[in-house]
């Protein structure tokens, strides 16, 4: 196991070149801050491979026959280097899954969307995979959490409620799902249909659907 990926090197080597050439940061402020990225990225990493490891073990899979598998190898490269940039369990969780999703040949998707997905994961934040959970199937969200259901209300509204953030912030919830429709993960989200239409509604894309099942658990893992 690597201690560090040369990516990952330069990125940090440039970082404390950037401090250094600030006034206000000294050399010593800057090389502290660099040992801090250092050491945070190879904690992070390692818990990682050793997460990876213990999961994929489960699947009762040589790792040696895995090693041969140059599509599973890169998608494990870039679910790796998405691991080291982010402390966020959930994401993390769906980095392991996608990696797991990707070791049978059979049922990995394909390479655009493998890399596609991780490039995604990469790019959100936890609250992103809430609200695809939760536009997944938004009477089953407030079924499972016996959350009461607003009577009238615009679609933006009942996913705010829904998923308990403040209502004094709308700026935030339009932005995440505005990326949403970015990545073509769900379609367009309507304000003017009916409490019944939102909440029976399914907003998930066919494309969306297939990331939930890529960062989901593989049927055949066994807890």
């Amino acid at each position: 196991m690597p201690q560090q990926a040369p990516g990952e090197e330069i990125s940090i080597l440039a970082s404390e070149v950037v401090l250094q050439a600030i006034p206000f940061f000294g050399g010593a402020i800057a090389a502290i801050f660099g040992k801090a990225a250092r050491e945070q990225y190879d904690s992070r990493l390692t818990k990682w491979f050793e997460d990876l490891g213990e999961a994929v073990s489960k699947l009762q899979i040589k790792l040696e026959n895995l090693a041969q598998d140059p599509e599973l190898v890169e998608t494990v490269v870039a679910a790796t280097a998405a691991a080291g940039k982010t402390m966020h369990e959930e994401k993390l969780f769906a980095l392991r899954n996608a990696v797991l999703n990707s070791v049978d040949p059979i049922l990995r998707p394909d390479e655009d969307l493998r890399l596609r997905f991780i490039g995604i994961i990469e790019q959100m934040v936890p609250d992103h995979l809430r609200l695809m959970k939760y536009f997944s199937s938004p009477r089953r969200w407030y079924e499972e959490r016996q959350l009461s259901i607003p009577s009238i209300t615009t679609t933006r509204s009942l996913a705010i409620n829904g998923l308990g953030w403040e209502n004094d912030d709308a700026a935030r919830p339009k932005r995440l799902m505005e990326d949403l429709v970015t990545w073509r993960l769900t379609g367009l989200v309507s304000e003017t249909m009916g409490t019944d239409g939102q909440i029976d509604r399914d907003f998930v894309t066919e494309d969306g659907k297939a990331f939930m099942r890529y960062i989901d658990e593989p049927a055949s893992f066994e807890n």
